[in-house]
Order: structure tokens, then C-alpha cells, then sequence
């Protein structure tokens, strides 16, 4: 049953693993505005240089003037001796629309894949939840009530999601369900992928973004609603109480958690035509591979077919798509009738990934991860696969 829960938890671990380095001041986190706070030049610059350096594609002085603009503002998280900022987000708050503009994000090339993206999102949910609340009180002057260092205790607020008479008497009366908080963005292809894992939609149900969000060229306009009632900080906490209320259940209902131990006999017939033969330890071992694939964390860009709404132009570029909703079909259909075949396929997968994507994408460093976990498998098997002689 454990095997059951396995799965994602490598992605909570990093969420705790963040939550944890904050509590205990491990980094720091900044809210920055050059609207109200006195700040140092050299420090927004440096914000500026990390979102230049990774959005290639944007103006340099475009990006110099939405970081300088007293109408943005900036969270970003750096080491506790604030020499390093590791992960940003520039935004622009509209909170008379009900809106947050989220105009940039970026993790440096160093913290990628560690779990600093999700939880800069994270936290910059939180602290737009956090400045609508003191918006409802201080009107557009809300910022200069708000501290440029936000800890953990900043978003006590948040915390009574249980308590809904405690959460209204800490959030005013004007603060209740009936007023969704949306953030707007635009994502290029290569951050499609990761802002759907954030809880981003490609269609917004919205209509009081028009003429407010400016309309980039070649990104894709996306939503997200901000539930009130979640932390989005304490999400590993909510979903391993989930977690644990499941297999409590499941305990009371089926058996499935008792090991028993190597030497019981269990009496299963086997009859000697029903003898294990090369094409049904091929089949078994392939499905073992693809939910192998499947389980792992890089694997969230190639788990469906690519859409020309998520990747506009991409099947001009790319002319034998691949993905893992594929893979598994062929292998229902018996198509792999040996193991390079079903490699030759993944290969495919990857290289579709890295011809279409940049070189520093997060699409293609999950494309090298898959590739270096099959890889791994398989030479973990290669004395099995040798004496089945299925490759």
C-alpha cells in the first residue's frame, strides 16, 4: 500500500524542504516596491540582471523599466547573507479589479529543479493575499503599511483557512468568498508546462483583464484563481493529513498493508504450460519501465501529446511526436516486440524535446532527466535483460 503513496512525494519533500529553510531563516524573502520603500538601486538591479539573464528573449530595457516602475512590485527570495537572489517574481497589482498581474518569474540556472519555483510561487500567492487585505483597509496606500522583509508569522491571516469566523474577523468584512483574487500572466512555450503544475488554466473565465494586461506576442494568456481558504505554504501539510486519513481507511477495509514474511507458503497451481516465456517477461518488463517513466517527477511535459496551444508551431518543427500516452498504447498493442524498440521510442521523446525547446528550458533539463532514468534502469536490469535475451 505504501507503493500506492509514492508517488509525487518527492515534490512535497521539496515543498517542506523550503518551508523548513524559511522557517528557519535559512534565506530571506524581500518585498519590493519603488514606490514607498527607500531602497538600494544596486539591489533592484540585481534583480534585474537574474530576469535578463533568464528571459533571454525580453527587452533588456523593457525589463529595466517594469523592475523600476512604482506601480510593480517584487518578491524575491535570496541566501541569508542576501548576496544571492535565487528566485523572483515581478508583479503588478490591480486589486480594485480583483487582479495580480504576474509580468515576470524567474529561478536562477543554479536553483533549477530544486523546488525554488513552485515555492516562489507559493509564496507570492501568499503575499498578494496578505496586501489585498490591507488594500480593503488602506485603500492604494496599502504598501507603505507592509514590511520590505516578509516571515513566516506575516501570514498568520492565512492560517485560520479553518476558522471562518477568525478568518473574517483578521481579514475585514469585505474579505469573504464572494471576491475571487485572479493572477493573470503571459508564458511562453517553455513555461506552459510549469505554470499548469501551479494551478494555471489556458482559459480565463474572467473578463476584467481586457485592456488591463498588456498582450505579448507569441505567449499564451493564463489564470489563476487564489483560494482563500488554502495556504498555499502548508500544502504538503494538508496533503499528507489527506494522505494519512486514506490509509487509516484503507487499513479498516482490506488487508493490503500486512507483510507477510518470506517463508510462508502460499499454494498458487501452476501448471507447466503456464511456464514464463521471453515475450511475457518483455511485456511485464516494459510496463514495469513505462510506470517506472511515469512515477518520476521530470516526467509531467510528456505524459500527454503536445497541443499548437500550448506550443504553438510545434508540429511544423516536429515531425514524429512522442510522448508517454503513446508509448503506453503502442505497448497495449503488443507493437514492442523487442526492448530497443521501446528505447528507440523514448530517444525519440527526448530529441523532439531538445530540437524543439531551448537548451536551458526547463522541458529540456526534464527531457535529459527522463533519458538518464531509463538509462538507469536499464542498467540496472542488464543482467536480467541478458539472460532473457529481449533487447
Amino acid at each position: 500500500m505504501n507503493e500506492f503513496f509514492k508517488f509525487g512525494e518527492s515534490k512535497l519533500t521539496k515543498e517542506q524542504e523550503m518551508l523548513n529553510k524559511f522557517k528557519n531563516e535559512k534565506f530571506k524573502i524581500k518585498l519590493c516596491t519603488t514606490a514607498y520603500s527607500k531602497l538600494d538601486p544596486k539591489e533592484l538591479l540585481r534583480v534585474k540582471v537574474l530576469f535578463q539573464k533568464m528571459l533571454p528573449k525580453m527587452p533588456k530595457d523593457y525589463i529595466l523599466r517594469q523592475v523600476f516602475d512604482p506601480k510593480q512590485c517584487i518578491v524575491m527570495l535570496c541566501t541569508e547573507d542576501e548576496k544571492i537572489i535565487v528566485a523572483a517574481a515581478c508583479f503588478r497589482p490591480a486589486y480594485s479589479r480583483n487582479l495580480v498581474e504576474l509580468v515576470f518569474l524567474a529561478v536562477s540556472n543554479e536553483s533549477h529543479l530544486k523546488g525554488y519555483g513552485t515555492f516562489i510561487v507559493n509564496v507570492f500567492k501568499e503575499t498578494i493575499k496578505y496586501q489585498y487585505i490591507h488594500y480593503l483597509t488602506y485603500g492604494d496606500k496599502f504598501l507603505m503599511f507592509m514590511n520590505n522583509y516578509i516571515k513566516l508569522e506575516d501570514f498568520k491571516i492565512i492560517y485560520s483557512e479553518n476558522d471562518e469566523n477568525k478568518r473574517l474577523k483578521y481579514s475585514g468584512k469585505d474579505y469573504t468568498s464572494s471576491v475571487n483574487l485572479y493572477i493573470y500572466t503571459y508564458a511562453d512555450n517553455s513555461a506552459v508546462g510549469f505554470f499548469k503544475k501551479q494551478g494555471f488554466t489556458f482559459k480565463p473565465v474572467g473578463t476584467m483583464w481586457r485592456r488591463y494586461i498588456k498582450d505579448y506576442e507569441g505567449g499564451t494568456l493564463m489564470e489563476c484563481k487564489i483560494h482563500k481558504d488554502l495556504n498555499y505554504l502548508q500544502q504538503s501539510v494538508i496533503i499528507n493529513k489527506i494522505k494519512e486519513k486514506i490509509e487509516t481507511r484503507m487499513k479498516e477495509i482490506s488487508s493490503c498493508h500486512i507483510i507477510h514474511s518470506a517463508d510462508e507458503k502460499i499454494n498458487l497451481p501452476i501448471s507447466d504450460n503456464e511456464e514464463r516465456t521471453k515475450e511475457d517477461f518483455l511485456r511485464d518488463f516494459i510496463t514495469y519501465l513505462i510506470y517506472s517513466l511515469e512515477s518520476n517527477p521530470s516526467t509531467w511535459p510528456f505524459l500527454e501529446p503536445v497541443t499548437e496551444e500550448e506550443a504553438p508551431g510545434y508540429y511544423t518543427i516536429i515531425k514524429h511526436p512522442m510522448d508517454l500516452s503513446k508509448i503506453a498504447k503502442k505497448h497495449k498493442n503488443n507493437h514492442y516486440q523487442t526492448l530497443n524498440l521501446f528505447i528507440n521510442d523514448v530517444n525519440l521523446m527526448v530529441e523532439n524535446c531538445l530540437t524543439f525547446n531551448e537548451k536551458e528550458s526547463q522541458y529540456a533539463k526534464c527531457s535529459l532527466n527522463i533519458k538518464k532514468c531509463l538509462l538507469d534502469l536499464i542498467n540496472k536490469h542488464s543482467e536480467t535483460i541478458k539472460k532473457w535475451k529481449v533487447k
